[in-house]
């Protein structure tokens, strides 16, 4: 009886560190291109680290993401790659705690990519390099 005592106890532990680190997450935004995002969020306290990975898709069921991290940090960027311009995408962010290997997850989150006609191609429409970004009002 002692020892599923204990057993609960650590994964009634685990689950409030995985849903504290969700209500971390709301320290976080999105800036999405054409083609790529970048998606970042910290954790609640800096003393707080995890690995982290981008999970994305065109639907909810997501099925792309971005590699883990390689050493565990507060602060999480990931960029997303290869998206088509004017596409709603679903992403979600996720914490994977380095001692139990839990993870855990955003709800699921939208963006928007959007092309740019007036947008500055590199190279395509830029002699360089170096590249001299000094049209006023492109992207």
């Amino acid at each position: 009886m002692r020892i599923v005592l204990v057993l609960l106890v650590l994964q009634v532990s685990t689950l409030l560190t995985a849903n504290a680190w969700y209500a971390s997450m709301e320290r976080q935004w999105v800036f999405a291109s054409e083609s790529s995002a970048c998606v970042y969020w910290q954790l609640g306290e800096i003393s707080q680290e995890a690995l982290s990975q981008g999970e994305y898709g065109t639907t909810e069921e997501l099925g792309l993401s971005t590699t883990v991290t390689r050493k565990p940090r507060w602060s999480h960027l990931h960029r997303l790659t290869g998206l088509t311009p004017d596409v709603t995408y679903y992403y979600r962010m996720v914490a994977v705690d380095t001692l139990t290997g839990s993870r855990s997850e955003s709800e699921i989150l939208t963006f928007q990519t959007e092309y740019k006609a007036d947008a500055v191609r590199l190279p395509g429409n830029l002699e360089g390099p170096p590249y001299v970004l000094d049209q006023p009002g492109a992207y």
